[in-house]
């Protein structure tokens, strides 16, 4: 959250959740300087708990609630380590569903309590002609070594930010059933369901499939779309996340994915 957005009694804006952040070395600092760490993020408490006390009150006056938050960093599949500690402390509190943006990109599917958790279900409509383009959006994809030139129209955002998904949800007393439809911005800026058989069908009914199950949740693949049903889940993400070594390798995947092949 960027400072000075924030609700207070006078002034309209947005619920805070700040984030502190620390960096892990991996190695022994004192024999090799400069050595590479992990990024370590904690929500903070105070601003998590009101959050909840708000999804509590929701809650009592509601048969679903449906918690989304702004959240992670942009343009990697990968999660911050908070993303999780925050989800799974809404569901605690209430949360039927928990609904991520920010990213641009597709992140994992989660389960946690037969809830389900969509990290990140990518851009959708994001139009911007190129005359429009901040140049601090050029500046920060800089900094990741990716393109703001999608191959899409008035679309400033690297290749595969143009991979997508939506959602249709079936709630009820007894479970919550999640339709996970794969889709694509094509090169005139507009999203389409994608063909299961298609070149970008295949490739991205199995990034869905693949990002998901390495935090244990099962898709079942229906051949037009996912399906999601309430699930037990042996594997908590909080810990899954915390035992990964690299905090960010899709970024680095993806930069060498951008870089145009050679020979």
């Amino acid at each position: 959250m960027r400072t000075g957005f924030e609700a207070t009694k006078n002034i309209p804006g947005i619920s805070p959740l700040h984030v502190s952040t620390f960096y892990e070395p991996l190695e022994n600092i004192y024999e090799q300087p400069g050595t590479p760490c992990r990024t370590i993020t904690i929500p903070d408490w105070s601003d998590l708990n009101e959050i909840c006390k708000l999804i509590s009150q929701a809650k009592e006056n509601s048969d679903f609630v449906i918690t989304c938050f702004h959240w992670g960093v942009h343009f990697t599949y990968d999660l911050a380590i908070y993303q999780p500690d925050v989800a799974y402390a809404a569901i605690d509190a209430g949360s039927d569903i928990v609904i991520g943006t920010h990213s641009h990109c597709l992140q994992p599917i989660d389960i946690y309590k037969q809830r389900p958790i969509f990290y990140s279900l990518s851009n959708f409509i994001f139009d911007q002609p190129e005359k429009d383009v901040n140049k601090n959006i050029k500046k920060y994809l800089k900094v990741y070594n990716l393109s703001h030139k999608s191959g899409a129209k008035n679309y400033p955002h690297p290749r595969h930010c143009r991979d997508t998904m939506m959602l249709k949800i079936y709630l009820s007393k007894e479970k919550i059933i999640c339709k996970i439809i794969p889709s694509f911005i094509g090169e005139d800026g507009t999203p389409r369901i994608v063909n299961r058989n298609s070149a970008d069908g295949k490739r991205i009914f199995n990034l869905i499939q693949n990002l998901s199950n390495e935090y244990g949740t099962n898709l079942t693949d229906k051949g037009t779309h996912f399906l999601l049903e309430s699930q037990d889940k042996k594997e908590d993400s909080r810990i899954l996340i915390r035992e990964r070594q690299m905090s960010y390798p899709w970024l680095y995947r993806l930069k060498v994915a951008e870089e145009p092949s050679k020979g």
